[in-house]
């Protein structure tokens, strides 16, 4: 493991801030390394699974550089979910980052979890006629 990997295992309204590589995967051994590494490396676009029920066990997020809508390189935070069966789903959104962050506090980080929490995400239309992604816990 290198210095520059801090790994937050508790509730807290700044869990994902965009500042270092956080994750819930419990990454002490180098299976969960491992896991936590091909999560990263195989997330899908979270846009193709719009609507799904995932089942989500864990994430992973990471500060990353996008292009905005103006060609201009920003500051994001990369955010990966990854489902009971393991399949990881990943977008740059600052809505998902703040829902996530609300649900941490709410219900605990997933390496508290005792059982997945299903998520359904959805892409909404702000009356700014901007796009961002909903998202609902579901039973």
């Amino acid at each position: 493991m290198t210095a520059e990997l801090d790994i937050i295992h508790r509730p807290s309204t700044d869990i994902v801030d965009g500042s270092r590589f956080v994750t819930s995967i419990n990454m002490e051994s180098p299976e969960g390394a491992i896991d936590a590494y091909n999560a990263l490396s195989d997330a899908e676009d979270i846009r193709d699974h719009l609507g799904e029920k995932l089942a989500i066990v864990d994430f992973a997020a990471e500060p990353t550089e996008i292009e905005d809508e103006n060609g201009e390189v920003v500051t994001a935070i990369r955010t990966v979910l990854i489902d009971k069966d393991g399949n990881a789903y990943q977008s740059c959104s600052d809505q998902l980052v703040r829902s996530l962050n609300r649900l941490f506090v709410m219900l605990g980080t997933p390496d508290t979890w005792k059982k997945p929490v299903n998520l359904v995400i959805t892409d909404e239309l702000s009356a700014k006629k901007r796009h961002f992604f909903k998202v609902r816990a579901v039973k």
